[in-house]
């Protein structure tokens, strides 16, 4: 018997197969990133508003190119999220929330306080719930007696 496996992933993944030794000097946070992406063959979109200061000295030193410009891009409050199309799907960059496009069609759904009625569809409470699942997990062990 024969067991076949197919991840899909997004392309983002080739980033942490991939760690490099990188000196970068006097370039923005936004130079570094346009830099590292360009290296890898995918689209790329930027809605940044802010302006980031030039800085004098920046290393990647041993990183995956994931960790490097996740690491630079929480230091500036920079994030992500891949926009889909049927023909592409774009990685895009952002650091304010007017980057977001309003969805489609989507219906206004109004907020007021429990016990109140009203004649319309509305919420009357929110709660945010977390779980945490383990992905993978590494064993290691070292014997002193067998170097």
């Amino acid at each position: 018997s024969v067991t076949y496996e197919l991840r899909m992933e997004p392309w983002v993944k080739l980033l942490t197969h991939t760690s490099d030794y990188k000196a970068f000097q006097n370039k923005t946070v936004v130079d570094i990133l346009d830099e590292v992406l360009a290296e890898y063959p995918y689209p790329v979109e930027k809605r940044l508003v802010e302006s980031y200061p030039v800085r004098t000295w920046q290393v990647q030193y041993g990183e995956t190119d994931f960790d490097f410009l996740q690491r630079l891009m929480q230091e500036w409050g920079i994030y992500w999220w891949f926009e889909h199309s049927e023909d592409s799907h774009t990685l895009v960059l952002a650091d304010a929330i007017s980057a977001h496009k309003a969805c489609p069609d989507s219906p206004l759904v109004e907020w007021h306080q429990e016990g109140l009625k009203l004649d319309k569809e509305f919420i009357h409470t929110i709660t945010a719930n977390e779980s945490l699942r383990t992905g993978q997990w590494v064993l290691d062990d070292f014997d002193f007696t067998k170097p």
